[in-house]
């Protein structure tokens, strides 16, 4: 698919390249989109303890949770958005409509055309209000321009790291962390590695 859509944008349409995986990506978010929807209408992550495309994210979570019952409930359904905007950045609007829209396709009979869908615009609109609005009070419309609080080099130094796939993981933990803790510290998010470092080394 990937190739045939960079050529129709590239030769048909005569479009920048960037185009085309702008569009794929917003397509391949519209499904990860769609496994969130019940729960940021919820404001609850309860129905998505199971998602394939964030496995390593929930690990992450429940490592963190694990160690803190007081965790805001909205830490989780806030950190697997997060990761998801910080992918698509600007077009989360676009992709989230898209998403609302295949949740009713997805919905239909199987003896039943797609002229035959009733959309319910009205409903439809205040679907995509009511998680617009969730995503913007959790504080992440824009979460693409937040810097992480530790950068590699610090990983590498508390960790005791010298490069390689270690770091990548220690990254999408403390990513976990600050999505979590909006308003952690850049001190506690490195006291929580610490902890988490010194754990690992009392199992191993």
């Amino acid at each position: 698919m990937i190739p045939v859509v960079n050529h129709i944008f590239k030769f048909s349409m005569k479009r920048k390249t960037s185009d085309a995986e702008t569009v794929i990506n917003i397509h391949r978010t519209t499904e990860k989109f769609l496994s969130l929807i019940h729960s940021l209408q919820l404001k609850s992550g309860a129905q998505v303890d199971n998602l394939d495309w964030a496995t390593d994210i929930l690990e992450h979570w429940k490592s963190i949770s694990a160690d803190d019952p007081e965790i805001p409930e909205t830490s989780k359904i806030r950190a697997l958005t997060g990761f998801l905007l910080r992918d698509i950045k600007d077009f989360w609007r676009v992709a989230l409509l898209t998403s609302l829209l295949l949740s009713k396709v997805d919905g239909m009979k199987e003896d039943q055309e797609t002229e035959q869908l009733d959309f319910q615009l009205d409903k439809l609109r205040e679907r995509y209000l009511t998680i617009e609005g969730t995503i913007c009070e959790l504080g992440l419309d824009s979460i693409w321009d937040v810097n992480p609080l530790v950068n590699g080099r610090v990983i590498m130094e508390i960790a005791e790291l010298k490069g390689g796939y270690h770091i990548r993981e220690w990254q999408q933990k403390l990513l976990t962390w600050q999505l979590a803790y909006p308003n952690g510290s850049t001190d506690e998010c490195k006291d929580w590695m610490r902890k988490v470092k010194a754990k690992r080394q009392r199992t191993e």
